[in-house]
Parts: C-alpha cells; structure tokens; sequence
C-alpha cells in the first residue's frame, strides 16, 4: 500500500486524508492520540535497525574518515591555508562526530522506511534561507538537535536528497575559488611559554586543580569564557566549499550536501574571527602542555586556541569527564574525538591504545563520603531521554522503555520501603523531550520527586542507598567513594563494551548490579534492614574495588600521580621528532 511519510510530530506536515507512514514513535504524541489514532497508519519498525547496529556503527565511522579529511582539505582550499588534519580536527571534531551519528540515525530510518512501504511523498518544504536552520557554533548545534523545528527540516532534506536522481551519479566536485585569510593571523607568537601548563576543566575539584597547577611549576590560571563567533550564514560563499576527491558512495554524496548546508558558520564564514578570538583568552600561544577534561565540548573559541598552539607544538592531554567511556558498547562521539586529537587520554582506570593512560576517577579527587546520622532516603537517580534522539548508539530514546522499567522497579517494592523513595530527575529532564514530572504524578503519585535542581551530593548525603538506572557518572563516583550503591537497568536501553562485561558479572553476583526489576526488588526487600552490613560484606567489597581499579580508580596521592603523568607526556612530544 502506499504511504505518505510523516518524520515528526509537527502537524503541519502531515497528511490526513491518505494513509500515512510514520517514521517513529516520537511522531506519535500522547497528548494528541485523538488526533492520529483515527489515521491510516503504521510506524517503522525498528527492530532491523536495532539489529543492524554494528555495521550502522561502522558506517558511521567510515563517514566520519571521510568527511574529515573532505573538510580539512577544503577549507584548506577555500581559505587558502595548509593545515594538516589535526588542526581542523581540534576545531570541527566534536561537532562532525556528533554529526555523522545524526546522519547515519536519519539514513537508517529513512531507508527502512522505503523498505518497509511504497512511499509516494513526504513534507519537502525545505526553506534553506531561514537562519534559524542553521547553526552558528557548535553550542548553537547542540540546541538545535532537541529543536523540533530543526529535525523537520533535517528529515526533509535528507530525504529529499535521497530521492532526488540527481544525487545518484553525482560524485565529483571540483575545486574553484578561495577566500584567503591574513597569515599574519595565524603567525601571532607573541606569548610563546614553554614551561607552562595550562589547566582548564579538568574536572578535578577547584582546590586540586589549584595543587596540581602548582605541582606542574606553573601559576594556576583561569581560562576566559568568550562566546563563539556568530557570523551570518552565507549560501553563495557555501556554494563555493568543494570537494576534489570522488563520493565513496550515495551516503557520502549526500553526507556532502547536508555538510555544506550544516557545517557552523564559526567553522567557515566565521573562521577568520574564530582563529583571531583566541588571542583574546590572553594564554601563552605555546605552552608546555594544555589539560582539560570538557572544555573541548563546548568552547570553539578554547578550541581554536588549542589547533593554533598544537600546531606550535603544544602537547595535548584530554582526560575523562564522566560515564560511558569505557563502558557503553559504541564508543560516544566524544571519546573517540578524543583519541583523535589528543597527545593522550587520561581514563579513569581503563585503557586499549598506547595513547591511553589508565588514571584515577578525577571528580572525587579530595573528597570523602560521610553519611548522615538518621540517613532515609532510597535514591533512585534517573537520565533525560530524548523526544528526537541525536545518535543511535548512546542516547536514550523516549520509547527505548526507561521510565516503564525504573517504575516496575519502584512500584514493586514494599510500602514499608517505597515510603522512602526520593527520584532523582536529571535537570535537563524536560530540554530533551517530555516532562518525567507528568509521567510520575500518573504512574506513581505517591513518590517523592527531586527535580535534579540542587547538587546531588547533599542528596546522596541523606541517602541510606543510591540506585542509578543509566550508564552514567553517578554510579562511577559512588562506587569510588563506598557508597551504598545498586546499578540496574535494561538491555533495551543500555548496551555494555564485551570486555566490560566480567565486571559487571562479578557486581551482579554481589548484589550490586542487576538486569531485571525482579532481581532488583528482591535484593533490596532482603537488605534494606541491614544495608551498611550488606555493603560491607567481603564479596560485595571485593566486587566494588575490582570494578573500581578498572572503571573508577583511586590512587593515594592522586595528585602526584597526575604530575608525573602529565610531565611524561610532555617529555615524549618534547623528543617526539
């Protein structure tokens, strides 16, 4: 039967006197059921996809190889420089990565759906001129992909370029002009320090970061917030970025396409502003080393400081920020632009590649855990979940089941131990799609709810057990610090790294993690009498500090640890020929 193709829930483009198809389950509003219920529809299937995912995963991977190298020349090419990989990498990475798994999110579902029906149309109307559709920055990017807004037109323009025979045989661009910027821009030495270290967002606590600075032999310095540059979206200079190099294939023509429609102004109309920006953070323009843990994740401005000194040779070191790396079963956009373009990684614990430093858990540096006398609560630690969901690897979607099985998990204990229950919703929990409160108040009205506004570690203080549904940093600083805690969630919505896995068996065997809401509720009834007892017991304790040399690590001079590894690392780039 044909099928009209519906791929959000913005109504406006939907058709409702035809059988329609709907991409997925986030065009299908509660709210709104009266609405499309009465419709001729179905919804993809998903579970292809789902099955798929490896070799989506190696696309992916493949796509991004080739648009980074695409770009690097390119830009090269328009902007009359010769910067080597790296540098572009340090500057666009976090935002290609991110964009090559929403790419490949959107082509999976689309080709299912021509798949799965006879598609005779969907919405099309594509208004390339509204600058709203276009980021400038990449924290204007990252807006973006919770936009509804900007998901239609990300949907309507894949899909036009993938039914568009044009698309097909196209495959080679040629290079014309280019847009020369000043070399002097570029050739700014004028605070060339090598024997300092610049330490930004490391993600140790403030005072640590202070030690460490000292340690290093450098002064601590405070890194300037400067907002990106927010040049105007030009399609004329845009038609004018080529490619030399033949498209692999239809995926990577298109890929093309949506890049030079996409890529942040900041990256390309912007790009002399931003390389001139990082004077103004007023940082030596070649330091020894530079260390951060997350300021690579939001700051172009930081980022283009960071391309110039590397260049100059800088050594770069990027520690870990948090859960997931390590873990999940697909490394996340972030870790593998990591690996990319740092000197070295320093983990929390785990390592695969000489580039990787397995070193201690950062966030608890310093810290101690002590409980209140008369702590009550059961904390039950919960993640957003996305309505339109930026990858198909890491992100948790609104229909992967989350909040049904943290419920059967919360709901099936006793009244005498649910009376105790706190949820912790995630701050961001309604940025990213539907309010959890509305969720809550109807399926489980009696429990108590933290809006996730206020620091968590007050929390956990009054807590007598803290359980953390997601793969995340809570249960990573919990376990690092002897906090009573349970893991468990379900395989629909998280999916573990195979050398991970002889570790959680060992925590599912001392209680600490579980799988199903059953084994969950069970345990819990058992020890919520005796919780310290159970928490101390040796299995359990064995369990936790072999997870933790692995994932979570403690070391007794932490610091000093950090200073000879930092120091090691720029001691090989010193001699590194």
């Amino acid at each position: 039967m044909s099928r009209y193709l519906i791929t959000t829930e913005d109504e406006s483009t939907w058709k409702f006197d035809r059988p329609v198809l709907f991409l997925g389950k986030w065009c299908l509003n509660e709210d709104r059921w009266a609405v499309w219920s009465s419709l001729d529809f179905s919804v993809v299937d998903s579970r292809s996809i789902e099955q798929a995912l490896p070799d989506l995963y190696q696309q992916t991977q493949q796509l991004h190889a080739r648009l980074s190298v695409d770009l690097a020349s390119a830009l090269n090419t328009y902007h009359d420089l010769s910067f080597p990989n790296r540098f572009w990498s340090v500057i666009i990475g976090p935002w290609l990565r991110s964009f090559c798994d929403n790419v490949i999110l959107r082509w999976a579902y689309l080709n299912q759906a021509i798949h799965q029906s006879d598609i005779t149309e969907s919405y099309s109307t594509i208004d390339d001129s509204h600058l709203s559709n276009h980021p400038r920055n990449f924290l204007e990017y990252r807006d973006l992909l919770k936009c509804p807004s900007w998901n239609q037109y990300m949907y309507s323009k894949m899909w036009t370029l993938m039914t568009n025979p044009h698309f097909a045989t196209h495959t080679t661009d040629q290079v014309n002009e280019t847009n020369s910027l000043p070399r002097k821009l570029l050739a700014n030495r004028t605070r060339v320090s090598r024997k300092r270290a610049i330490l930004t967002d490391t993600y140790l606590p403030r005072m640590s970061q202070t030690k460490l600075a000292i340690l290093m032999g450098s002064r601590p310095t405070r890194v300037r917030r400067i907002a990106a540059p927010t040049a105007t979206f030009d399609p004329e200079a845009r038609s004018r970025l080529h490619f030399d190099e033949p498209s692999a294939d239809l995926l990577h023509t298109i890929a093309r396409e949506i890049v030079r429609d996409q890529i942040p102004t900041a990256y390309f109309e912007g790009l002399p502003e931003l390389l001139q920006s990082a004077s103004r953070l007023r940082l030596p323009d070649t330091p020894k080393l530079i260390f951060t843990s997350n300021r690579h994740l939001y700051d172009d401005v930081f980022n283009s400081w960071v391309a110039q000194a590397t260049e100059r040779g800088s050594a770069y070191v990027i520690g870990q920020h948090g859960g997931v790396y390590g873990l999940s079963r697909f490394p996340s956009y972030a870790e593998l632009h990591e690996a990319d373009v740092s000197d070295a990684n320093i983990t929390w614990g785990w390592g695969n590649s000489k580039k990787q430093v397995a070193g201690i858990c950062l966030t608890t540096v310093g810290r101690k855990y002590r409980p209140a006398a008369k702590a009550t609560h059961l904390l039950i630690v919960c993640d957003h979940l996305w309505a339109h969901p930026r990858s198909l690897f890491f992100d948790i979607s609104e229909q992967a089941g989350f909040l049904e099985y943290v419920t059967r998990c919360t709901i099936g204990l006793p009244a005498r131990i649910r009376a105790n229950v706190l949820i912790r919703l995630n701050h961001a929990h309604a940025e990213t799609g539907s309010s959890q409160l509305e969720w809550w108040k109807t399926n489980a009205p009696t429990i108590a709810i933290d809006y996730g506004l206020s620091g968590i570690r007050k929390v956990i203080h009054n807590s007598r057990l803290v359980v953390t549904t997601y793969n995340g940093t809570t249960f990573l600083e919990t376990l690092n610090l002897n906090i009573p805690t349970i893991i468990t969630w379900s395989s629909s919505y998280v999916q573990l790294r195979p050398e991970s896995l002889p570790y959680f068996q060992q925590l599912q065997e001392a209680g600490i993690f579980h799988d199903n809401e059953r084994s969950f509720v069970d345990h819990v009834t058992k020890y919520w009498g005796d919780i310290e007892s159970w928490w101390a017991s040796d299995i359990v304790q064995s369990a936790r500090l072999m997870f933790c040399n692995q994932y979570s690590r403690v070391q007794s001079h932490p610091l000093l640890f950090l200073r000879r590894t930092l120091k090691t690392v720029t001691n090989i780039e010193k001699h590194r020929p």
